[in-house]
């Protein structure tokens, strides 16, 4: 039975109710929770309307008060009020304010980090997007082509980007189905309306003219390659403004080139072979430099053809690029950094000939100094990262620093052209401090040279 004041429910040898301190009378109590005289119920006599002899109220039956049929009774913290209204105790409305502010948070927090589904979370930095394949790109356990597959992923599904550890396999994290793993990057793009399936293109540019290959969608961006009219590429993704990302099929080459000279009609290719200028011959420009030799020393335009790419690797310093096969202070042209690649164009000996799409120049380079692997390194473990940036200067470097200031003292690194730099904190003002790769270093940087 339950208190006639305050509707607790009784024991039937309590004398006093414990919560209101009403003296119990069994006659004005009422054993289904409301006040002697005030029952929603009749005494059943001859044509009552009410339930029958010996009706108890089925207290978990839905409730069309209770928002989605909850059900009443003690299973809610309180029973029925007077008014027979659902009455919540302190206890229920407290869980209930902490149950909300949990929801709060799990939004604030889901915004910034993405559930593991091992009770631990993954740092990301950016949504990228499938693009370009013909069916389905494989994501791997490993940044290795003959690691297990994990998963595979269709054109226009969203990843999101943990690290660029390997500079074909970049590390992503697929929310959907809480897997961690490796994909080419080629087939990634942080564009969702430049998805597109692969589609054939033809270089369509002036006869005798040649087309850069670039590493970003901008016209001062490294080379990465060259195209000649009437070349096949194949689109890997539709993008906004003026580059689109293309697969140069003959020389396999990953990278952007201006969408105004592609077209989608078979262009014929040229008549004549690149003008002398684009290739490593022209008698005039070699009079004019030290020890010539037949080819090009110094600033001229990027090959049509080379041998293979190179990558420079040092421990500190730079790598000198020369005007002659020997070392010596005064036959220097230009200095290259750490991660920066060259396209062999002769090998053989100590001192190849090679043109450097970071100076825009050709001349010799110690090959001892040269790999064919890209020079990576993987970021410091417990670091938070704000994003992904690429040096931006139009000639020479950009100064890794020790301090936030501009002083030829507090230089500790040189970047090139194009390198990225991973941001770590942004407060300074114009310098931020920031981890380079190819340097493997931390440092500060001038903020206003990247893009």
């Amino acid at each position: 039975m339950f208190c006639a004041k305050c509707g607790k429910e009784l024991k039937e040898n309590w004398k006093i109710c414990p919560n209101c301190g009403k003296s119990i009378d069994n006659a004005n109590a009422d054993p289904m929770g409301q006040p002697a005289g005030q029952s929603g119920y009749s005494n059943n006599g001859p044509g009552a309307s009410g339930p029958g002899p010996g009706f108890q109220p089925n207290y978990s039956s839905p409730h069309p008060g209770y928002a989605g049929g909850q059900t009443r009774g003690a299973n809610h913290g309180a029973p029925p009020n007077r008014n027979g209204s659902f009455k919540p105790s302190p206890a229920v409305i407290l869980w209930g304010a902490l149950a909300g502010l949990g929801v709060l948070g799990a939004v604030i927090f889901g915004g910034m980090k993405l559930s593991s589904g091992k009770g631990g979370s993954v740092e990301t930095i950016g949504d990228y997007y499938v693009t370009g394949c013909t069916d389905v790109v494989k994501v791997r356990e490993d940044a290795d082509e003959e690691s297990d597959v994990l998963t595979k992923l269709s054109n226009g599904e969203k990843v999101s980007l943990i690290d660029k550890e390997d500079d074909e396999y970049w590390k992503i994290y697929i929310k959907a189905e809480k897997i961690t793993g490796y994909m080419p990057n080629y087939y990634l793009t942080n564009e969702k309306e430049a998805v597109t399936e692969p589609v054939t293109k033809y270089v369509d540019i002036e006869d005798g003219e040649t087309m850069t290959i670039r590493s970003l969608p901008k016209g001062d961006a490294s080379a990465v390659g060259i195209l000649e009219r009437g070349q096949k590429v194949t689109l890997m993704a539709d993008m906004a403004g003026n580059f689109d990302y293309i697969y140069a099929n003959k020389s396999k080459t990953y990278g952007y080139v201006e969408s105004e000279n592609l077209s989608s009609k078979k262009v014929s290719a040229a008549a004549t072979p690149a003008p002398a200028t684009a290739t490593p011959q022209p008698a005039a420009q070699a009079q004019a430099q030290p020890q010539p030799q037949g080819k090009i020393i110094g600033s001229a335009a990027a090959p049509v053809n080379h041998l293979g790419q190179y990558y420079v690797s040092l421990q500190k310093g730079y790598l000198a690029l020369r005007n002659a096969k020997a070392f010596d202070s005064s036959n220097e042209i230009g200095q290259m950094n750490n991660g920066d690649y060259v396209w062999a164009m002769e090998t053989g000996g100590s001192y190849w000939y090679v043109y450097s799409p970071s100076l825009g120049m050709y001349g010799y380079t110690n090959s001892a100094y040269l790999t064919t692997s890209p020079v990576t390194a993987s970021r410091p473990s417990g670091r938070t990262y704000l994003g992904v940036y690429y040096a931006n200067v139009a000639s020479g470097y950009l100064a890794l620093r020790n301090a936030t200031a501009f002083d030829a003292s507090n230089e500790i690194g040189k970047i090139s052209n194009g390198a990225e730099v991973d941001v770590i904190d942004m407060s300074a003002g114009e310098y931020w401090y920031v981890y380079v790769p190819s340097l493997n270093q931390e440092g500060y940087v001038n903020s206003q040279y990247l893009r």
